[in-house]
């Protein structure tokens, strides 16, 4: 099995079962409103997975091992209005083309509460190593900062993000500041409407 999709199933609660389909390619489970959580290791066979989609559960956190999924091109995680934490995209996914969590209205960026900005060195806060990304959505969720779009240092010169073509940050009514935008080469729409910077 290469594709599973499972749409509107309101009753279910529980897929630890699907994490014996490693072969999977594309896993679509959305719209399951009474599933509350997915185990931390369910990802963690499922090498092959190119597109992922649990948009409209009633999850408060998404797998960690998500974070090892390299083959990994397409997250979304729409409506999900319970979501409070992301995995650390730097990790392994350094193929992803899409990451939409629009409509995670819970949702803060882990560095909202730290003091010192500069000296942060917790996940996410940099998305520049993601060079194939084309599409970033973050609307309607509660982050006060994005991520930095350029790392220079003695490992690493990204200094832009050729693939993103769209940012969408619509209704972030708690973003204070838009980051330096100028690595983002080819962005050809940012729609910032409805957020209060």
């Amino acid at each position: 099995l290469r594709v599973l999709v499972i749409r509107d199933c309101d009753l279910i609660q529980n897929i630890d079962e699907l994490a014996s389909l490693k072969g999977l390619h594309a896993l679509e489970v959305s719209g399951a409103s009474s599933l509350t959580n997915i185990d931390d290791d369910f990802f963690k066979n499922m090498t092959e997975l190119q597109s992922l989609n649990l948009s409209g559960l009633a999850i408060k956190s998404s797998p960690s091992t998500i974070e090892y999924l390299s083959m990994l091109r397409c997250f979304i995680l729409r409506d999900c209005s319970e979501l409070q934490d992301l995995p650390n995209f730097n990790v392994e996914t350094k193929k992803l083309e899409v990451i939409d969590i629009h409509g995670a209205r819970k949702l803060e960026s882990y560095f909202d509460r730290v003091k010192d900005w500069k000296d942060y060195k917790g996940k996410n806060k940099n998305f520049a190593p993601l060079r194939q990304l084309q599409h970033l959505d973050f609307s309607e969720s509660r982050i006060i900062r994005l991520p930095i779009f350029h790392l220079k240092n003695s490992t690493y010169d990204y200094s832009t993000m050729p693939s993103l073509t769209r940012l969408l940050i619509r209704n972030c009514k708690r973003l204070k500041r838009l980051p330096q935008l100028k690595p983002l080469t080819n962005l050809q729409i940012l729609d910032a409407s409805g957020a209060t910077m």
